[in-house]
């Protein structure tokens, strides 16, 4: 299932804002006037520790919405809050992707078949793209469909509405997908779970498994 990328990003710029806040309130503490030295130290050493974490939520922040963490310094800085920001992004539209989704969850072909949603990013995301096998570093949700049914008649019903969904979805969607999610007789499976990291995992095959001697579900296969 397509991977979310802008949903819900609401919630991080609040989790920013609340960083921010708290960061103000550490440096204040820091430049107050008659502290002690250890309170100084402690207060410092505070300030130091949130403004990190302000800077990662600040990131997280950024990349809901398509800007660097400077863009939205800068902006910061102008005077504008970080709502005033998101508005003024353009972007794809979460209602339209919730909208779909609750059309669908009200109209389920089956009693086992179920929308789950992940979430990711947080230290997911604070690994470069190319340093592991998974690729998907810039990413915060996935959604999962699970369609489940016992009675054959209801094959054409079920697949039809599983397929529909993941076309609702899509285009709020990176286009990636995760490799335990994939089904058998997806042929670009492979491509979109690994990304860009699909060709250096083929030649590694090619060392080490050059006959393709361990290619049971989603297969990486050895370069020629």
């Amino acid at each position: 299932m397509p991977w979310m990328q802008r949903s819900l990003r609401q919630k991080v710029i609040a989790a920013a804002a609340v960083a921010v806040l708290l960061a103000g309130g550490a440096l204040a503490a820091v430049s107050a006037t008659g502290q002690t030295n250890s309170r100084k130290t402690r207060s410092a050493r505070l300030a130091r520790t949130v403004q990190r974490r302000a800077s990662r939520d600040l990131a997280t922040a950024a990349g809901y919405l398509g800007l660097s963490s400077g863009q939205i310094s800068s902006e910061l800085r102008s005077g504008k809050t970080l709502a005033q920001i998101a508005a003024a992004t353009p972007g794809k539209s979460e209602q339209g992707l919730i909208d779909a989704l609750v059309a669908y969850a009200n109209k389920l072909p089956s009693p086992e078949t179920e929308l789950v949603f992940a979430q990711v990013g947080g230290a997911i995301n604070r690994v470069p793209a190319d340093a592991t096998a998974y690729p998907h570093r810039n990413v915060q949700f996935m959604v999962n469909v699970h369609t489940r049914w016992r009675d054959p008649a209801e094959d054409a019903t079920c697949t039809a509405w599983a397929r529909s969904v993941f076309d609702a979805c899509a285009p709020f969607a990176t286009g990636g997908a995760y490799v335990n999610f994939i089904p058998e007789n997806e042929s670009d499976g492979v491509g979109r779970a690994y990304l860009g990291n699909e060709a250096r995992l083929s030649a590694i095959k090619a060392k080490y498994d050059p006959t393709n001697l361990f290619r049971v579900n989603q297969n990486i296969r050895p370069t020629p």
